[in-house]
């Protein structure tokens, strides 16, 4: 498993992509354990052309429309599915893990928090929002 120190930061201009602006990702930490996060305005690409299976210790992991629970439920990823990887970013902290990454699965694409998934999500940082 990695943490997110251990996990490589690329961004859309390293990787010589362009940025498709879905939206961004405001995460302002308010203590060292837990960050503030937005459901709205985030910016994603898919920069990970990886894969991870969410975790058999759970029934089903739900996707949300921003990194945290209070964001919007898009649908339920059954334990041990295969979802594609975009990016990740730091969402609300589950169980000492303070990353989501943007998935792909099932004509679906929202964030799951990587605590729920075998190889902790993705390796890529989302870009940042423009002007932050």
């Amino acid at each position: 498993m990695r943490s997110a120190s251990q996990r490589i930061r690329l961004t859309g201009a390293q990787l010589g992509l362009a940025a498709a602006v879905v939206g961004a990702v405001t995460v302002i930490p308010s203590t060292a354990a837990q960050a503030a996060y937005s459901c709205s305005n985030h910016v994603v690409e898919n920069l990970d052309s990886g894969t991870d299976t969410v975790g058999t210790w759970t029934n089903n992991v739900n996707m949300r429309k921003g990194p945290g629970t209070g964001c919007g439920w898009l649908t339920s990823i059954p334990a041990a599915a295969t979802v594609d990887l975009w990016c990740y970013d730091s969402g609300q902290n589950i169980n000492g893990v303070s990353t989501w990454s943007y998935v792909a699965y099932d004509n679906y694409r929202g964030w799951v928090s990587d605590y729920y998934l075998t190889n902790r999500g993705s390796r890529v940082h989302c870009p940042p929002f423009p002007g932050s």
